[in-house]
């Protein structure tokens, strides 16, 4: 599914159901300070039992030092956080799973 929104924003959902597994992936350029909340709101929609948020940005756009405070979501626990910063960019990359039950 693909989304236009105002100003030139847009998203796109690509879901794989298979049978041992399935596999959402979710990808957009809205602001940056929207992140948090429209990840909570995916998370919530697809329930999953695990899930990774790759973001890619200017410094100017993103600023590494509240990367290690931002980003945790109620359920899961952070397994993983890596920040590279690369010459025209930064990737910021995170891998969460669901507490056990």
């Amino acid at each position: 599914m693909n989304g236009l929104l105002p100003d030139g924003y847009y998203f796109t959902i690509h879901i794989t159901p298979e049978p041992d597994f399935s596999y959402v992936s979710f990808e957009t350029n809205v602001p940056y300070g929207q992140y948090n909340e429209l990840v909570r709101k995916i998370v919530a929609m697809f329930n999953p039992g695990k899930f990774a948020t790759t973001i890619f940005g200017g410094s100017e756009s993103t600023s590494l030092d509240s990367h290690r405070k931002c980003f945790h979501f109620s359920g899961f626990d952070r397994t993983d956080h890596q920040i590279v910063c690369l010459v025209d960019y930064d990737l910021i990359y995170s891998y969460y799973k669901k507490h056990p039950s």
